[in-house]
Order: C-alpha cells, then sequence, then structure tokens
C-alpha cells in the first residue's frame, strides 16, 4: 500500500510547495505526493458533494487531467494550506480582501476590508478605514463562531473523505509593507490588526480544546511578524507592493514540523502525477 499527501492550499500553495519540496529533497524521503490549488477548481473546494470530500477533482477549462482518489486504496493524508486559517482569514467577517489591479495601485484601499476599531486604541487612524467600534468581546465571539464553523467543516471532511491523518497549515499574514499600502500607515502602526489578530487566535485555541483538534493544526512562528502584527517585510515574495505573498522560506518551520509528522524514516521523494504537477508548476 502506497502512501500519498494530497495537499490542498490557496494561493499560498505555491511558496509552500518550494519549501516543502526543498525539505523532502534535503532529508532524501520519498513518497507521493500531489498540489492542489482551489482557485483553478472548476466548483468550490468545499463543495464535498461534488468533488467527493476532495478525492474527485475537475479543473477549470481542462486546464489539467481530472484527480480521481475515490476508489484508490493508498493511504492519504490530506494537508490543508492557509485556507482563511488566521492571515486573510482574520478579515474574512468583514469583507474579505481582493486582488488589486495593477493598474489601480493608488486605490488598493478600495479592495481592503474595514476592520472595526477596538477599546483603547490610539487617536490618529483614518476613519475612511476602519469601520465602528465593537468590544474585544464582541470580536472574539465573531471570531469564534467564524472558526467553530471552519473547524466542523474540516473535521466533517476529514471524516467522510476516510483520509489517513489531515493537518491544517494556517495562513500567513501580508507584509508590512503590503499592509501600509493597503490600510494605510496609520491604521499599520496602530497595533489594530495585531489587536484582531491576538483575538482570532484565542477563538482558536478555545476551539481546539473543544473539537479536540490539538495535532491537527499547525501554526508558524511568531517571530516572523512585526510588533504591527504583520510578516517582516523581509519574507515578501514579489516586488508588486500590494501581493501578500511571501517567499518559500516563511514556511520553513511548519513544512518541517509537518513533514516530521508525516514522513517515516526510510521513504525517498517524488512526485506522484507527475503530469498533473508538471501542467500545475508550469501555470
Amino acid at each position: 500500500m502506497k502512501k500519498i499527501i494530497l495537499i490542498v492550499g490557496n494561493s499560498h500553495i505555491n511558496s509552500f510547495r518550494r519549501c516543502f519540496g526543498s525539505i523532502m529533497s534535503e532529508k532524501g524521503v520519498t513518497t507521493e505526493a500531489v498540489y492542489v490549488m482551489t482557485n483553478l477548481l472548476k466548483s468550490a473546494w468545499g463543495g464535498f458533494k461534488e468533488n467527493a470530500y476532495l478525492r474527485y477533482l475537475q479543473y477549470q477549462d481542462n486546464l489539467m487531467p481530472d484527480l480521481d482518489l475515490r476508489d484508490s486504496k493508498n493511504r492519504i493524508d490530506l494537508v490543508l494550506v492557509g485556507m482563511g486559517l488566521l492571515g486573510g482569514g482574520i478579515a474574512t467577517p468583514y469583507g474579505g480582501f481582493q486582488p488589486v489591479p495593477k493598474d489601480d495601485i493608488d486605490n488598493a484601499r478600495n479592495y481592503t476590508p474595514r476592520l472595526p476599531l477596538l477599546p483603547n486604541m490610539p487617536e490618529g487612524i483614518h476613519p475612511e478605514f476602519t469601520s465602528k467600534l465593537i468590544s474585544e468581546e464582541k470580536a472574539r465571539s465573531i471570531y469564534k463562531d467564524l472558526y467553530r464553523h471552519k473547524i466542523s467543516k474540516v473535521q466533517r471532511l476529514f471524516k467522510h473523505g476516510k483520509y489517513n491523518s489531515m493537518h491544517w497549515i494556517s495562513e500567513p499574514d501580508m507584509t508590512e509593507s503590503t499592509a501600509t499600502i493597503r490600510f494605510g500607515t496609520d491604521l499599520v502602526q496602530s497595533g489594530l490588526y495585531g489587536m484582531h489578530k491576538r483575538l482570532a487566535k484565542d477563538a482558536v485555541d478555545e476551539l481546539i480544546e473543544e473539537f479536540d483538534f490539538q495535532d491537527n493544526l499547525i501554526f508558524h512562528p511568531e517571530d516572523r511578524n512585526l510588533p504591527s502584527g504583520f510578516t517582516d517585510n523581509r519574507y515578501r515574495a514579489s516586488i508588486l507592493p500590494f501581493d501578500i505573498h511571501l517567499l518559500p522560506e516563511y514556511f520553513q518551520e511548519s513544512c518541517n514540523t509537518l513533514s516530521e509528522r508525516l514522513i517515516p524514516r526510510g521513504f525517498k521523494f517524488n512526485n506522484w502525477l507527475a503530469g498533473i504537477n508538471k501542467a500545475w508548476n508550469s501555470k
């Protein structure tokens, strides 16, 4: 019986893939791996009836061959990358982040959600880019409702998909320089995002115990973040100032943790469904 790692993620999966593949190669470890970027799929990743709990995946415009694991007898480990677990997901209740067109950089804030103000914030935050004041208790409740739904959904996926194991790696925070373009200097330096991040993490920590999910979530080290709560600019992947993506090195610790949990000693690294991965890498 073979071992397969099915890695499904949002746009952050590209940097993750490079980091994880490098670690596996360095360790001389072999297992079968396939990467799936959700925004290339024909239907929403959460449409479990259509995609058989991620075991039958079809791509938009026939970009790649269908991935069909419905009758596979192999052990399949599921890994989710990003998918709104903290990071950019913190803004989900307030509208979420939208892609910024290259010809509209000066109006990047029009594609950025307005975070609610929290008590005891310093003065000087531009009111145009925040929303009404809410209590910390209210914010924590918002995040708890958000992540209760997400974790419950992922647990259902793990159970009905009959996966050997499941791990969910949190979403990165954008760099501080990108956040400055998105939110403005005053808001970034105020620490408002960092406060929201702390409240969201508190909610997730409570739910981890409630759902007995301690061994399934992997978080990034806090030393990659600045006091604002955003990521250190040295991890920015692109020269495009509004690009939220990070360098592969950012994922080093989370990839190390994942490899230790998933890969027994003695395996060697190769790619499963090489045609699919080759096509995916060329995108």
